[in-house]
């Protein structure tokens, strides 16, 4: 039995949604990021100065950074904030799978920060986040590019062929592809209405385009990615282009396993892990009564800041425990470092550290 979080909202302590799923778009090069103390996330923070001398702006406007890393504003003047929020103001958006985010609580879209306040959000979806202070619309409006933690990369339309290339790709659990168009008027498309399509049984369809319009193609440069979370086989086509069709073959091993109660022993084993942003773990339970938490009110556990606590119970059931041969799996989308307990036994702690996306996305 299999115990996984990846989609489940932990009510009452989400501050930006865990999941990844399709997004289009083009985006740039990393803006610059202070990375004297990666370990602990903190060196990964970019900011970003709202009102700098008075003046209705954010400095700069527009950033780039990576998946899970930290944007923190900071309150230069009075009379300022920050909000993504639909309502607050024309032209704000966050990517589809993401949830937006502003400074004030509530719906007091005119709420403004205090001068030498600061406000820190962190990505954990990709995609382009346009925000603005409500009380200085138009004026004060700014971006922040969220590039994806690529593990392959597919070319669509190589030297305007009518193929994916390479046309099969085998990736890890919890890894994402990036298809890139080389060409214009092509699409990437599981939609079931289309023939040569599928998916594993517990996976939702992907595709390029919003709904079910089927023409709405790509143009030259634009990029599509996709994180596979559930094992199996997903067999994708170009709904302009019959014959057009390519294959993802997704592995159902993590990047790293830990054993919960090794011979009966109240320990996790390793204790300590470090993986990369985007990648999974699994627990693995080899004895009953245990279970696995960073629920904020037990005590000895801790995340990155604006990043959702994981557990392998729902709710707050802390005696909710796994049995011997279970499994419980969480892909981490926040750079930084975890601290996580059993809530059924004192003294059984162990940590994950997440490192940033690597320099150079692996193009396989």
């Amino acid at each position: 039995m299999v115990r996984d979080n990846t989609r489940r909202e932990l009510l009452g302590w989400l501050a930006v949604t865990g999941v990844v799923g399709s997004t289009t778009g083009i985006v740039g090069a990393r803006g610059d990021t202070d990375e004297d103390e990666a370990g602990d996330g903190e060196g990964f923070v970019t900011e970003v100065i709202a009102g700098p001398d008075g003046a209705w702006r954010f400095e700069p406007e527009d950033v780039v950074i990576g998946l899970g890393e930290t944007v923190e504003w900071y309150f230069d003047s009075p009379g300022h904030n920050v909000t993504a929020h639909p309502d607050a103001a024309d032209g704000t958006s966050v990517p589809e799978d993401a949830e937006y985010f502003a400074s004030y609580e509530g719906e007091d879209h005119f709420s403004v920060d205090e001068e030498g306040s600061t406000y820190v959000h962190t990505f954990t979806v990709p995609g382009e986040y346009v925000y603005v202070c409500t009380p200085h619309v138009p004026q004060m409006v700014g971006t922040v590019t969220v590039e994806p933690c690529v593990d392959g990369t597919v070319v669509v339309a190589p030297d305007g062929e009518e193929v994916f290339e390479p046309d099969t790709l085998e990736v890890d659990l919890g890894h994402t592809v990036e298809w890139v168009l080389e060409d214009d008027g092509h699409t990437v498309s599981t939609h079931p209405d289309l023939e040569g399509t599928s998916v594993p049984e517990e996976a939702d369809p992907f595709t390029s385009y919003p709904d079910d319009d089927h023409d709405d193609t790509l143009e030259e440069g634009e990029t599509v990615v996709h994180t596979f979370e559930v094992p199996g086989e997903y067999e994708y086509v170009c709904s302009q282009h019959e014959g057009m069709t390519g294959t993802v073959e997704v592995g159902d091993e993590p990047a790293a396993e830990v054993a919960v109660g090794p011979d009966g022993e109240t320990v996790f084993e390793p204790a300590d892990l470090e993986v990369t942003v985007g990648e999974v773990v699994r627990w693995r339970a080899e004895d009953d009564g245990h279970t696995v938490s960073a629920y904020p009110d037990l005590e000895g556990t801790s995340v990155p800041e604006g990043v959702e606590p994981f557990t392998s119970y729902e709710d707050d059931d802390h005696e909710d425990t796994l049995e011997e041969g279970e499994t419980f799996d969480h892909r981490f989308v926040g750079v930084g470092e975890y601290e996580y307990v059993c809530s059924q036994h004192e003294g059984m702690t162990g940590s994950v550290t997440v490192g940033p996306c690597p320099d150079g996305d692996d193009e396989s």
